[in-house]
């Protein structure tokens, strides 16, 4: 089972120390895809460029080979052009968000190879562009994942008996 907050202090910590975003509670540039809390930041104090870190969750379809659970992860790199006509604007913002995708997944691996990361596997790694802005201002790049943990084994401490059924 992923953890779900060691899971967001991870990418918190990434917007903190990337150059680039430079997160700080005073001028936060990271969210979670939670509506309320990402509407909350786009209408009053997100600045840009901003990493939206979207919900990890299991596939519902997939194999699971050596009994273990793949959760896919995704986080999105967000910048406001408000000009939907400067067109440099918006190709600075596609360019500048791959690269910072392309340096979040480089660290990612190299975590992995530290063992702060468990499960990563390097070769699942999507970096996609959004056709068209969001709002008509917040255009995107989102990279996401697949990370996989073992099933937990059964523990007879949260049940009352081991067979919970019989038929």
């Amino acid at each position: 089972m992923i953890d779900l907050d060691a899971y967001v202090d991870y990418f918190k910590t990434v917007a903190i120390n990337h150059k680039l975003i430079g997160h700080t509670e005073e001028e936060p540039h990271f969210s979670r895809m939670n509506l309320v809390e990402l509407e909350q930041k786009l209408s009053q104090d997100l600045n840009f460029p901003a990493i939206v870190l979207e919900d990890p969750y299991v596939p519902s379809s997939g194999s699971y080979p050596n009994l273990r659970e793949s959760w896919r992860g995704a986080l999105m790199v967000v910048f406001n052009v408000s000009d939907q006509s400067d067109y440099d604007a918006i190709q600075e913002a596609r360019n500048t968000g791959t690269a910072i995708c392309r340096q979040i997944r480089g660290k990612m691996i190299n975590d992995r190879r530290k063992g702060l990361i468990e499960g990563l596997n390097p070769e699942s790694f999507v970096i996609e562009l959004s056709p068209e802005p969001i709002d008509n201002q917040f255009w995107i790049v989102r990279l996401s994942w697949t990370t996989s943990t073992q099933f937990e084994n059964f523990d007879p401490q949260y049940w009352n008996n081991e067979t919970v059924f019989e038929p």
